[in-house]
């Protein structure tokens, strides 16, 4: 089932665009819940220099149960470098009341020659705890997780990589993964 709704655009300026959405489901991926009609807002403001900033809010109400996701993100692309960050928070998640979700990712990269980038990224997730918890009630799935890697680029259709990536669980009971990576792209 696809979502069946409306979605406005507006350009404010050649630095500040806005978008506003209603629909009427979860998307492609999940059922429709309820009769729940889901309103959004972003705005995108990207002054010169390569820098953005991107504000989004969704709300929607399932079951009696309001839902809200805010996101906030900034990143700044230089020529020879980027690096951005991004905060996320979702209430209510899984239509409990209280059970809230926080994230962060952080990502950046620079070009140490015209074909090789040195590039990184860092997640972190989190959920709330309630007084006289232990662990957070989402711990199963908070985690921390990084990656760091070279890539080379021969061409445009030919890119490989090497990277380090680690999970690192919440949990006790998930285990603790560092792995390291060789990735090819070979585009036809």
């Amino acid at each position: 089932m696809a979502d069946l709704g409306a979605v406005a655009d507006y350009r404010f300026s050649d630095i500040v665009k806005a978008g506003i959405s209603l629909m009427n489901g979860e998307g492609y991926s999940d059922l429709q819940l309820g009769n729940s009609l889901k309103t959004s807002l972003g705005f995108t403001i990207t002054p010169p220099g390569g820098i953005a900033v991107r504000i989004y809010s969704d709300i929607i109400r399932v079951y009696g149960v309001w839902q809200n996701t805010i996101i906030l993100f900034a990143g700044i692309r230089r020529e020879a470098e980027f690096i951005g960050a991004e905060f996320t928070r979702k209430t209510n998640l899984d239509l409990i009341s209280g059970h809230n979700a926080y994230g962060f990712s952080a990502t950046g990269g620079v070009s140490l020659t015209k074909s090789l980038e040195l590039f990184t990224r860092f997640d972190y997730s989190t959920s709330s705890t309630e007084p006289g918890m232990l662990n957070p009630r989402n711990y199963v799935l908070d985690w921390k997780f990084l990656v760091a890697g070279l890539q080379k680029t021969f061409s445009e259709k030919i890119k490989l990589a090497i990277d380090f990536q680690g999970n690192y669980p919440y949990s006790t009971a998930s285990p603790e993964s560092r792995l390291i990576f060789l990735n090819a792209l070979f585009s036809f």
